[in-house]
């Protein structure tokens, strides 16, 4: 997409397609080619024991990803220990590494159990993909903002699959600019879409049929598919116009977000 660019990206196996440890090996060889720092997967069906995880954080891995089964996304009762059970925290804590949370519902409904892993774990940088599930923006995002999440200065935000510069503005007036991290969810962006407001829920209007994009809806937007414009691209324009937004140009922070904030986190020691 943008061949006179030279990126590093972060890059970790697609959940749930084949063995944990297969995929983390696979990802592993893959740095030999490309410049990538990668990143582990793991499952609450974990093929590896005690100590294993830290000490691939510790060698290998720049991030620990774990993601929420169906069951549990969406679902009020699901909690991020769910996802990432306190004996996994310990490890990644141990190892002084990060982890890329999915919340299994979004940052208003898991906040304050955030913020208690946060001081809990405060050798973990908790990076919060999807900006907390907040694909669009509302009240209860900026709710969420609290002076908590300010003041805890491990807690981190990814713009995966966000397509909002109200979104970002609000990440960048409270939070700051510097706890901001291009993510771009490949290749789930890779599609064409938006995300709309809802009965108050925030859905996703795919061009693609995805299995959570729910059938009756796809059939009531199929008329509109061809104007879908592409995530990739809307996420980016999105971002520089939150940068022009709140902090006068689109160039100020750039650097920040696309590349020096991520660099500071990971530094590139796993390389």
């Amino acid at each position: 997409m943008f061949p006179k660019i030279d990126y590093l990206s972060v890059v970790f196996g697609m959940p749930y397609i084949m063995n944990d440890v297969e995929m983390n090996k696979y990802i592993l060889e893959q740095k030999e080619y490309n410049s990538i720092l990668p990143a582990m997967v793991d499952n609450n069906q974990s093929s590896y024991g005690d100590g294993d995880v830290q000490d691939e954080l510790i060698k290998n891995f720049c991030a620990l990803k774990m993601y929420p089964v169906p069951r549990q996304k969406n679902a009020l009762r699901s909690k991020i220990i769910d996802v990432f059970p306190i004996k996994k925290l310990r490890e990644v804590n141990y190892a002084r590494s990060s982890i890329i949370l999915h919340l299994p519902v979004n940052l208003f409904h898991h906040h304050d159990e955030l913020i208690a892993l946060a001081e809990e774990f405060c050798d973990i940088i908790f990076i919060v993909a999807h900006c907390g599930n907040f694909y669009c923006y509302n009240a209860k995002f900026s709710e969420s903002l609290s002076n908590d999440i300010v003041k805890h200065k491990n807690i981190f935000f990814d713009t995966a699959m966000v397509a909002n510069a109200d979104v970002f503005c609000e990440l960048i007036s409270r939070v700051g600019i510097a706890r901001l991290l291009y993510g771009s969810d490949a290749p789930f962006s890779y599609i064409s879409g938006r995300h709309i407001m809802y009965d108050d829920k925030i859905m996703i209007e795919s061009a693609v049929p995805f299995a959570w994009v729910k059938e009756d809806h796809y059939q009531r937007y199929q008329h509109l598919i061809d104007t879908f414009p592409f995530f990739h691209i809307e996420t980016i324009i999105s971002i520089r116009d939150a940068l022009k937004s709140c902090l006068g140009s689109e160039n100020r922070g750039k650097e920040l977000v696309f590349y020096n904030n991520a660099n500071r986190l990971f530094g590139g020691s796993k390389l």
